[in-house]
Formats: C-alpha cells, sequence, structure tokens
C-alpha cells in the first residue's frame, strides 16, 4: 500500500471506533479501535484490531493483544 494513493476515508459508526480508508488499487482498511468487538456491515471485527480487504475480496485480519 505505500506506492497507492488514499481515495477514501470514512468512519463507520457515531461514535468513531470503527473507521475505513480505501486505496487507489481498492484495498480497504477497517480499523476497530473498541476495546469490545463490533458489527459493521455484516462483519464482525475484533476488538483493537484493523483488517484489510483485498481488491479480489481477500480479508485478513491483525489484533494487537492486550497485556493481562
Amino acid at each position: 500500500l505505500a506506492t497507492q494513493a488514499m481515495t477514501d476515508f470514512s468512519w463507520l459508526t457515531k461514535d468513531r471506533k470503527v473507521q475505513q480508508t480505501t486505496f487507489a488499487d481498492s484495498t480497504r482498511l477497517v480499523a476497530n479501535f473498541d476495546a469490545r468487538e463490533r458489527k459493521v456491515q455484516g462483519r464482525r471485527l475484533a476488538a483493537h484490531s484493523i483488517t484489510a480487504f483485498s481488491p479480489e475480496g481477500d480479508a485478513v485480519s491483525y489484533q494487537v493483544e492486550s497485556p493481562h
């Protein structure tokens, strides 16, 4: 994504804890900054996670682990 222009940004929830960034190649990153799982656009998003959606429709999620 380093070579792709960012083409769109939006908040997906009213509390602004879930956001989406879209890039020129249609890759989308959806970040959940909430401490709890959220469901947005029919998809469950783990707490403190980011999900990358490729132009082909594949999805890869990354989650920050909280110290216990």
